[in-house]
Formats: structure tokens, C-alpha cells, sequence
């Protein structure tokens, strides 16, 4: 699957502030982690299967559709991703809020952003919680930051509503709650259903951000759009025809051989080259329902539980930028 270094990215962020009916966190809740800074677990989050010589979470796509791999170059790119992301705005959040005390990072991924929300945020006790166990060792961290910091593991995908499937936090206990890029493994089914004209179901996981969301807490969403890695027609075919004119070169052997005459092109040419591998590549999230334009429907998902909604301009960034074609000869 090409990597989505080399697409085009467009990026959209919704901040929901939490209602005002919710109930204020007790004086225990403020260390309930305290207990959870034991040795890392040997569940699930450590197993991995392969999949066409791919590394693969263990979980089945029921249980947790998310399709891409766990390889180091895909692992990369998350962490290319945190590093333009604190490129564009150096302050963890991107929107302006107070600096808050207790702080969730779902689907944290290898934990960048975790890591620099407790630098930027010095009183900020912050958790991580993730499928698997790809986060950085905190070994590695400052330990004034890293002391300060929690990783956690399990299925948010799951959207079953049962105790079981409850995140393992309490009530109304973080003040700010991010995510970014797990679009891709949330089936738009699971996230919104309609049951009736203008009646919402909201899933498990929106139930249980509202959840853990202290009064007057904020949540963030930063989302890419699935855009399929690919340079314009207009980019190679002047490249192509280049090469062709070189092929055409008259052989040295005396002989003269006229020209084969290429195929008249067809009325309804593809954008681009690889249409079917477009296909194919956009079928992999089409066969699990992961909607491929999320920043559209952000704002959708908040809304009905939520009192305030804002959601930000898209940031569109070309990658690779394309140079200027050099003059043909």
C-alpha cells in the first residue's frame, strides 16, 4: 500500500466543550492512575500476526478494523506526522485553551504527540492509550516528562455498549481529550446510525469520550482525508512523451522500420495512470465502511451531545511539492 507520506494531506480539527450538566470529578479520582504505573500488561497489545509479509495487529477486522500495518516505514510516518504537526503550531492543542491538569491521548499511536503535550503542558499528568504496544520506551524520555506520563492498551473499537467495553477511566476526570488519525479504523456505520429522521445513535466510543470528559473539559479531533498517492497527468505525461521520443531514434543497421502506431486513446481517460490500483486501494476501506472523507462529517459526530462545536479550516499540503517541469529538449 503506498505510503501516506506521499499523498496529499487534508487535515480539519473539532473542539467540543463538554455540557455544563455534567457532574464534577471527586477529590479521589485525582489519582486513580496512581495504581496503573505497573509493569506493561502481556495481553493482546503485544501480539502481532503477518499478513503478506505485513506486521498486523493480532485483532480480527470485526473487532478492530483498522488495515494498516505496524511496519517500521508505516510506523514512520506517524512520527512524521507528529513532527509537521508541532511544525505548523508548536502548542499541543489548535485551539486556545487553558492549560489542563489531566490529559488523554486517544489512539496514541507511538505516543509523539503524548510526549510533547507533557513537555509543552509541565503540570500535565498525560495517558496514552492505544490498540498495541508501539509507543515509545519512556526510557528514552527526559524524566521529568516521562514520570508523568502513562501508557495504556486496549480496543476503543469495539461498540458494544457493556461494562466490558467501558475505557478504563472514570467519570469526568480528564480536562482535555485528543485524537488524531484513527479514521481509519472506525467504520462510519458504528459511529453514527440513523434509527429514525433526525434521531441520533451515538456510538460507544462518543458515549464514553462524553464519559470521562470533566466539565468544561475540550476535546480535539485532527483527521486526515484518505487521499490516493498519485502525480497528475498533466506531471507525467510530458515525462512519458520525453521517453517515447527517445525510443523512436532511427536503428544504425541502414534498415528503415516505420513506426508502430499506438492505439487511439479512449474518450474517458482516468485522471491518472493507476486507476485500477486507485480501485483497489480504495476498496480496502470501502470493504469495512471507513468513510474516506472524515473531516466532511466531524462536526456531525459532536453536535448532538456536545454544547459547542468549531471546526477549523482544512490545512491541504502537497507532498511531495511538485518542481517545475524542466524544458523538453
Amino acid at each position: 500500500m503506498p505510503s501516506a507520506s506521499a499523498s496529499s494531506m487534508a487535515e480539519d480539527y473539532a473542539v467540543a466543550s463538554s455540557r455544563a450538566s455534567t457532574t464534577t470529578a471527586s477529590a479521589s479520582k485525582a489519582n486513580s492512575f496512581e495504581g496503573r504505573r505497573g509493569p506493561p500488561r502481556t495481553g493482546k497489545e503485544n501480539q502481532f500476526t503477518y499478513k503478506n509479509g505485513r506486521k498486523h495487529h493480532a485483532y480480527g477486522s470485526e473487532k478492530a478494523p483498522y488495515p494498516l500495518s505496524y511496519d517500521r516505514e508505516v510506523v514512520d510516518v506517524d512520527v512524521i506526522d507528529n513532527v509537521l504537526r508541532f511544525k505548523l503550531s508548536p502548542a499541543p492543542s489548535l485551539a486556545t485553551i487553558p492549560a489542563p491538569s489531566r490529559v488523554l491521548d486517544l489512539g496514541c499511536g507511538t505516543g509523539g504527540w503524548a510526549i510533547q503535550a507533557a513537555r509543552a503542558w509541565p503540570n500535565a499528568e498525560v495517558v496514552g492509550f492505544d490498540l498495541v504496544n508501539v509507543q515509545i520506551n519512556l526510557a528514552c524520555v527526559e524524566p521529568s516528562v516521562a514520570r508523568r506520563i502513562t501508557w495504556q492498551h486496549g480496543n476503543l473499537f469495539v461498540f458494544h455498549h457493556s461494562l466490558s467495553t467501558r475505557l478504563p477511566f472514570e467519570d469526568d476526570y480528564f480536562e482535555h481529550v485528543h485524537i488524531q488519525s484513527i479514521s481509519k479504523g472506525v467504520p462510519e456505520h458504528k459511529v453514527l446510525e440513523f434509527a429514525l429522521p433526525g434521531t441520533y445513535f451515538i456510538s460507544t466510543l462518543k458515549l464514553e469520550i462524553h464519559r470521562v470528559l470533566a466539565p468544561a473539559g475540550s476535546v480535539e479531533i485532527i483527521e486526515d482525508d484518505i487521499i490516493f498517492p498519485v502525480l497528475p497527468r498533466w506531471f507525467t505525461e510530458p515525462l512519458r512523451a520525453k521517453a517515447e521520443r527517445s525510443s523512436a531514434i532511427q536503428p544504425t543497421n541502414g534498415t528503415h522500420s516505420e513506426p508502430i502506431p499506438s492505439p487511439p486513446s479512449s474518450p474517458r481517460r482516468p485522471p491518472h495512470e493507476h486507476a485500477l490500483l486507485e480501485l483497489l486501494f480504495k476498496s480496502v476501506y470501502e470493504s469495512r465502511f471507513i468513510n474516506l472523507k472524515p473531516t466532511a462529517v466531524l462536526p456531525i459526530y459532536f453536535t448532538p451531545f456536545f454544547s459547542q462545536c468549531l471546526s477549523g479550516s482544512p490545512m491541504i499540503l502537497p507532498v511531495p511539492f511538485l518542481a517545475p517541469l524542466p524544458p523538453l529538449p
